[in-house]
């Protein structure tokens, strides 16, 4: 056991998992995903040529090494940071009369290391702030005693700060489904898949993989400025996230299963046999994984056509057809957070029962 934990990631993802539990996205200027926000801003202001119109494959050039600084900057800091922790302790222990280390504090080294691990890895999840943003939906379009116009204006208001599409265009439902989507999709790149790589390669994993999305957010984009320069961010979010997307859908269906234990409003074998034929319905290889199990397991239709900085979308829907499936409720937003904590939960356990399977 004392050999799993020294070289297991597997106790500081269960710390940070319950860390988030308890506390939260924690909100400081130092935030790694902050910095890693701020230096991509830095460095592209510093990479993308000045003159215009710039030749491709020096846009491409630049997008692409800033990127490898960022990436290779944000593992590096999640490797020596829990190290540069553990050496630290070593060095002072040294120092420390034999009385002293009788009483443990041999193994401050490696709880430093771990505590380390535990918060750098805390900082790439946000279970918590997202179910957070999509609870102020619900309670929104819930408002017992305001006006029906004042819970959509409310909830138009309250979902804009998850989702991109045009707010103002939303009905009730619309803003319900959007919460719902949102939920999804974050289920993998805001929980699974930070936690596939931190159980891959600790803190270092999560922190690149953390970098990798938040630089396909920033200059992932298909045309205009990004066409070039953002080529090379534009890729390996998708490669990043295929096998988590595959594995949160296996743990999310697990979990749908133990909570229809509970509720009859979850239906396991249509949110199987939904998320194996919609997956594919979505731009993205990766997203609409958890976004079709969902939709099978509430009984919904989601995605559909929508508004996006004033250009309108024919997306397909999600699920059964759209006239045939009922109308979203303010309850379903709570139960797609349950799928997300339950997919979670059943992802890190068997992420624990396959690392003990190795080492006993």
């Amino acid at each position: 056991m004392k050999n799993f934990i020294a070289a297991s990631a597997v106790p500081a993802v269960i710390l940070a998992f319950l860390l988030d539990c308890l506390l939260g996205d924690p909100v400081y200027r130092l935030h790694p995903v902050r910095i890693m926000g701020r230096a991509a801003s830095l460095l592209e202001k510093r990479l993308y040529p000045a003159q215009k119109p710039a030749a491709p494959s020096r846009l491409f050039a630049a997008g692409t090494l800033g990127w490898f600084l960022i990436v290779g900057g944000a593992g590096s800091a999640g490797f020596f940071i829990p190290f540069g922790m553990k050496l630290l302790a070593e060095k002072i222990i040294q120092f420390m009369p034999a009385s002293t280390l009788a009483q443990g504090w041999e193994h401050l080294p490696s709880i430093l290391f771990l505590f380390a691990q535990a918060l750098l890895i805390y900082t790439t999840i946000a279970p918590r702030d997202m179910a957070g943003h999509a609870l102020k939906v619900k309670h929104a379009l819930e408002q017992p005693h305001a006006s029906a116009a004042k819970q959509l204006e409310d909830g138009r208001r309250a979902v804009a700060m998850i989702v991109g599409r045009d707010v103002e265009r939303l009905d009730r439902e619309g803003v319900i489904r959007a919460a719902i989507e949102s939920v999804a999709e974050s289920t993998i790149d805001g929980v699974i898949a930070p936690l596939f790589w931190a159980f891959i390669a600790g803190s270092a994993g999560a922190l690149a993989y953390r970098a990798v999305n938040t630089l396909d957010s920033m200059w992932g984009h298909t045309s205009g400025r990004y066409f070039w320069f953002g080529k090379t961010a534009a890729r390996p979010d998708a490669l990043a996230n295929y096998l988590p997307a595959r594995l949160g859908f296996i743990a999310g269906a697990i979990a749908i299963c133990f909570l229809r234990l509970f509720s009859p409003a979850f239906h396991p074998l249509r949110a199987i046999k939904i998320g194996l034929r919609d997956h594919a319905k979505h731009a993205s290889p990766n997203s609409a994984w958890m976004e079709a199990l969902t939709a099978g397991a509430l009984s919904l239709a989601l995605a559909g056509p929508a508004w996006y900085s004033g250009e309108f979308l024919p997306k397909e829907w999600i699920g059964e057809p759209h006239e045939e499936c009922r109308p979203p409720k303010t309850a379903d937003i709570q139960s797609s957070i349950q799928i997300l904590y339950g997919a979670a939960l059943v992802f890190i356990a068997g992420a624990l029962l396959y690392s003990l399977s190795r080492w006993f």
